[in-house]
């Protein structure tokens, strides 16, 4: 489906706005911005610490570049498919449909191993989950 542009809220509907919801952005998280963007400095290729820094700049709003560090995480990786839903929520928050359309269905075709559907699994449940409940505040 092609969606013209300003129109993807509309395209993505209400009643799907309503459940991403629980994702929106919270003032606090477990690791500072700063604390993540050194951990990657160190290690710039390690895709656990560029999902750390991705869910850490989600958290403070900032999407674009959070968006360009889930990219970032190699499809050989096995934080990949954590990766890739990051980015589709991420794309979300955004109101731009297809990129999150694109990342969600990476996501899918990635999640085909025991593995990867555990690594999704921990994306909601786990200490990067973006809900609400997940934060300290």
């Amino acid at each position: 489906m092609e969606v013209a542009p300003g129109d993807e809220a509309e395209a993505v509907g209400e009643s799907q706005l309503d459940v991403i919801e629980a994702f929106t952005p919270v003032p606090t998280c477990d690791m500072t911005v700063a604390d993540a963007r050194r951990a990657v400095g160190l290690a710039p290729s390690d895709g656990s610490m560029i999902n750390t820094l991705g869910v850490a700049l989600y958290r403070a709003g900032e999407f674009a570049e959070a968006v360009s560090l889930f990219q970032r995480v190699s499809s050989e990786s096995e934080f990949y498919v954590q990766a890739k839903f990051f980015e589709g929520i991420t794309h979300v928050q955004m109101r731009r449909a297809q990129p999150a359309i694109g990342a969600f269905r990476a996501l899918r075709d990635a999640a085909t191993t025991p593995e990867s559907k555990r690594a999704l699994r921990y994306s909601f449940t786990g200490p990067h989950a973006l809900s609400r409940s997940s934060s300290n505040a």
